[in-house]
């Protein structure tokens, strides 16, 4: 049975989770340096005070304020390719997660019809089939009638 000493430790995946403030990003600082940060809360000086006490090397931290997600999704395609960073943070997944719905909603607002064929057209070149009819609903009710007694 393997014990953890022979465990070589190749790369670390962290997600934090936790309420607003609670200090999540500066637990991030404590990760080996060099460091790279895709910031799109745009609070990086709130690490100032909290890198000082524990001694953070700021000339050791890299970081670019993104409000899209292509300049992120490109920025991380480049590190792909060539990374001199030991650790890259995303802060926040909230705010990158927002900005991808963002432009997904900026692309795809009013190219469909309501019943999923593309605007402007007859649906005959679309890539996307219309959705089928809708299927009218039955008239439930039943009706009863009284007999005549007699």
């Amino acid at each position: 049975m393997p014990t953890l000493d022979q465990v070589k430790l190749e790369a670390i995946f962290a997600l934090f989770k936790g309420e607003p403030g609670t200090r999540k990003s500066t637990a991030a600082l404590s990760f080996p340096t060099p460091q790279y940060w895709i910031s799109t809360d745009k609070k990086m000086e709130s690490l100032i005070l909290p890198g000082k006490a524990w001694g953070v090397d700021f000339k050791q931290i890299d970081y670019d304020d993104f409000s899209d997600w292509d300049s992120p999704r490109r920025k991380l395609e480049q590190l792909q390719l060539n990374c001199r960073y030991k650790t890259i943070v995303i802060d926040s997944i909230t705010s990158i997660g927002d900005a991808i719905n963002r432009q997904v909603m900026r692309v795809k607002s009013g190219t469909t019809t309501k019943e999923g064929g593309e605007k402007g057209g007859d649906g005959k070149n679309s890539k996307q089939k219309p959705a089928p009819p809708r299927e009218k609903k039955k008239n439930t009710k039943t009706q009863r009638t009284r007999r005549k007694k007699g």
